[in-house]
């Protein structure tokens, strides 16, 4: 369930929506739910501590670029976390960034990913790629190609997921009645 401070307000608001890996950083602003305003992603090397410092940072430059009301950040796997400890460190700055500005702390987890696209039937991060890249035509040149088993994840898709957490954030937010605790 989403972790809202305040009901979010439909018509104006801003958000960055963020999503994290170990050594990478993807993120998606958006004013409302049908703008997307940019997009991009970067290195967090070599991770851990120093991921963290740049991740803050590059968190403090968005906040100042684009004046957003949330941060919203895919909730790290435990799995994740527990093997990769640097990514709770990097996801730790950000929120303390975000206190430090007074902007909200939310988060979005897998499962509320997954049902967001249900409706769609996109049912793994390639198909909801071409979901978003149908929405947000800009993203048709960007969208990488199904993975075959065995390659590894394109570069882009830490973008799509982030752009996947906004949409899911405005998705939760434009179904429930009163926002979630």
């Amino acid at each position: 369930m989403l972790n809202h401070l305040m009901p979010p307000k439909h018509y104006d608001q801003r958000i960055i929506a963020v999503d994290l890996r170990a050594q990478q950083f993807g993120y998606a602003i958006f004013e409302g739910p049908d703008r997307l305003l940019d997009y991009g992603g970067g290195q967090l090397r070599p991770g851990g501590r120093a991921g963290s410092v740049l991740a803050a940072r590059r968190t403090r430059q968005l906040i100042k670029l684009f004046t957003p009301s949330a941060i919203v950040v895919k909730r790290p796997d435990r799995r994740v976390t527990t093997s990769r400890p640097g990514i709770r460190l990097i996801a730790n700055a950000i929120r303390r960034e975000a206190s430090r500005q007074l902007i909200q702390y939310c988060l979005v987890a897998r499962n509320e990913i997954r049902e967001a696209f249900s409706t769609f039937e996109a049912e793994n991060k390639y198909e909801i790629s071409a979901v978003l890249a149908q929405m947000f035509p800009e993203l048709l040149s960007r969208l990488p190609a199904n993975r075959e088993t065995g390659d590894s994840e394109h570069p882009r898709m830490v973008v799509f997921d982030a752009i996947s957490v906004g949409f899911t954030y405005w998705h939760e937010s434009e179904t429930n009645e009163s926002p979630p605790n």
